[in-house]
């Protein structure tokens, strides 16, 4: 499996507890969205 992926994931997995931590500043409308359609993110990665 390409490295990448495995980063993706691990960041959509986390990205609550990342943003709560103040890692990273994630817009909550666009939190809400990533929160929604990870899964879909996760397929469609190889796409692109």
């Amino acid at each position: 499996m390409d490295e990448s992926i495995n980063l993706y994931s691990v960041l959509l997995k986390n990205i609550e507890e990342i943003q709560a931590k103040g890692i990273l500043k994630i817009n909550d409308t666009y939190l809400k969205f990533i929160l929604k359609y990870h899964n879909i993110s996760l397929l469609m990665h190889d796409f692109f």
